[in-house]
């Protein structure tokens, strides 16, 4: 057969609808975003970022600019003013956050780290005066730089158990993807927490799961998303991403594409992109950065009572 002999079929213009648009499935992706900020923290001080706040003045105005520019909740540290070290001082802690809660009252939710004296009743303090609503368990045992930073299971259960019996919601928290499996041995499993949890991913510090590239990045959050699915007894984990290391606003991000939560500010990275050397001179920046994304993306940020009915929160 020739050329000139072979049949030819040719689709006439609006024949045939170009799409059947029945089979495009609307995504599956909340329209809210818990953006937290965490203003300042451990592990940077002024020799990484000189804006780092150190003061209880300082601290309490960059979480209250952060509020204002967004942020749902806050994630609270206390810092000696003179060293710059973390300090389990109850007055610091009492200045920054008496003053956001007669602000905001039930506009914000408020978490930090029990982590307040040398034995367990002084260590639950913050919890015990009811100064969180939510408070992290790090189901780890890590160098973090040259600290060895590491939680017994017997600590983490009773610690779990004290949140729960005081109405402060644990939050899993999570650096490497071992911590998940810890996670579902010590607490899960044996029903210590209760459900739905919320699960905190802390990567690309020193010491937790590396993300040194943008394929490093993605492949590390859908690892670590994958294997908190397989464990958490809920059909949508609740996910909060934070903005670790390099990986800065990128992980934000891609958390938000992934229909995440995330943590923002000075206390998990210096950046604000992870291909510039531009550092964070107020958390502020950051806030505005993951609002703006959120926009972008079809997402709002989520008020206080969104995420605390997300997470049953009374």
């Amino acid at each position: 057969m020739g050329k000139e002999e072979i049949p030819l079929v040719i689709a006439q213009p609006y024949a045939l609808p170009i799409m059947d648009l029945k089979y495009q499935v609307k995504w599956d992706i909340p329209e809210e975003v818990v953006i937290t900020a965490a203003p300042t923290g451990v592990i940077v001080d002024r020799s990484g970022n000189p804006n780092q706040p150190y003061s209880t003045d300082e601290i309490l105005k960059e979480s209250m600019a952060a509020v204002d520019a967004g942020a749902t909740a806050l994630h609270i540290h206390t810092r000696d003013p003179a060293t710059g070290l973390y300090t389990t001082d109850r007055k610091p802690i009492h200045d920054v956050i008496d003053p956001l809660k007669k602000k905001y009252g039930k506009k914000i939710v408020i978490g930090g780290e029990a982590l307040f004296g040398a034995n367990f009743e002084e260590l639950m303090y913050p919890i015990k005066a009811k100064l969180y609503e939510v408070s992290p368990v790090n189901t780890c045992g890590m160098f973090i730089g040259d600290a060895l930073f590491a939680n017994p299971p017997p600590f983490l259960q009773a610690a779990t158990k004290y949140f729960q019996e005081h109405g402060v919601k644990p939050q899993i928290a999570v650096y490497n993807p071992g911590d998940i499996d810890n996670a579902y041995r010590w607490l899960i499993k044996p029903k210590i927490i209760e459900s739905p949890f919320e699960w905190i991913i802390v990567p690309a510090i020193p010491g937790a799961m590396p993300m040194t590239n943008p394929g490093a990045m993605a492949e590390a959050l859908l690892f670590f998303e994958r294997r908190i699915r397989e464990v958490d007894p809920t059909d949508k984990p609740f996910i909060t991403v934070c903005s670790s290391g390099r990986a800065s606003s990128y992980i934000t991000a891609l958390a938000m594409l992934l229909g995440h939560n995330v943590r923002v500010g000075m206390e998990d990275t210096i950046y604000r992109y992870p291909h510039k050397e531009d550092i964070l001179k107020t958390n502020v920046e950051s806030v505005k950065i993951a609002t703006k994304l959120a926009e972008a993306l079809g997402r709002r940020p989520a008020t206080g009572d969104e995420y605390r009915k997300r997470l049953g929160m009374k």
